[in-house]
């Protein structure tokens, strides 16, 4: 009886305590701003359109050899979530009285709701080849706004002498750029942008920065990066935390390949000229 009175009738700063804890207790779930995996959806069916129902679908992210295994719905329909940014991904559907299909090469980005149409023929039909249709539909895109997407590839041949990911995003016309880590979308102040590794904002919070980056260069190495998504005016419910341009960033897995990069700077007297503002200078040699 004496516990449950010291629960019920507590100090003033107990009480205060607990109710702070009540309030702190969301807020943590609000952090979450931004989508680092992808989704995966379509229909599997045969030439005539008919839905082929119960098809297992094999979805294979070659640099790792992870395996996600769906069965297609009453309407031939399959649907997975959480998959891992990039690939390329080999997808298998296998069915009883159907040939085998296999679509490969397929990339995934983040947020982004890949929606497959996989056609199989029937395993006693007379044909010579087997076509399969793996085509992304399009206004199925979930990047929620106006805004571009780069994958690794676009990240590395990005001619970049500071090795700034930004050099890639002013790819897209909304963006604009005055130097490392200055990005200016549609107009708005750099410092209004959100930048996103990984689901995590790395905000300036005491506005100090001139940039879009809270330090003064770039925080993540381009060899790093997966993929980059440029988005304005995003009207997702799950991001928040600026008000300008998002940059989302995601940074790439391990995989089962043991692989590098290395880069270095080089300059010698050949690369130094010998007039300067109307007059000739002399240049040591290296």
């Amino acid at each position: 009886m004496n516990q449950q009175g010291a629960i019920g009738h507590g100090s003033p700063w107990q009480k205060l305590v607990a109710v702070v804890a009540l309030v702190l207790l969301p807020l943590g779930q609000a952090n979450a701003t931004t989508v680092t995996s992808a989704t995966l959806d379509g229909s599997v069916n045969d030439l005539g359109g008919a839905a082929v129902v119960g098809a297992t679908i094999s979805v294979v992210h070659e640099p790792t050899g992870q395996t996600k295994t769906l069965t297609a719905g009453d309407n031939g329909n399959f649907y997975q979530s959480g998959l891992r940014v990039g690939g390329p991904y080999t997808i298998t559907v296998t069915a009883p009285g159907y040939r085998d299909a296999v679509a490969e090469d397929i990339f995934l980005r983040a947020g982004d709701n890949q929606d497959l149409r996989l056609r199989l023929s029937r395993a006693d039909a007379m044909t010579e080849e087997v076509v399969v249709t793996a085509q992304r539909i399009s206004g199925r895109d979930l990047n929620n706004g106006v805004g571009s997407f780069f994958n690794e590839d676009d990240i590395a041949n990005q001619p970049a002498t500071q090795r700034d990911v930004i050099r890639t995003l002013l790819r897209d016309p909304l963006a604009a750029s005055d130097g490392e880590g200055n990005l200016s979308v549609g107009g708005v102040n750099p410092r209004f942008n959100g930048l996103a590794i990984d689901g995590a904002l790395q905000q300036d919070d005491f506005g100090l920065s001139s940039s879009t980056y809270a330090t003064s260069r770039s925080p993540i190495n381009l060899d790093a990066i997966e993929s980059a998504t440029l988005t304005a005016t995003d009207y997702s419910v799950i991001v928040s935390g600026f008000t300008g341009g998002l940059v989302n960033v995601t940074t790439k897995s391990g995989t089962n390949e043991f692989d590098g990069s290395a880069f270095y700077y080089y300059q010698d007297q050949d690369f130094l000229g010998e007039d300067f503002n109307g007059g000739s200078i002399t240049n040591p040699e290296f």
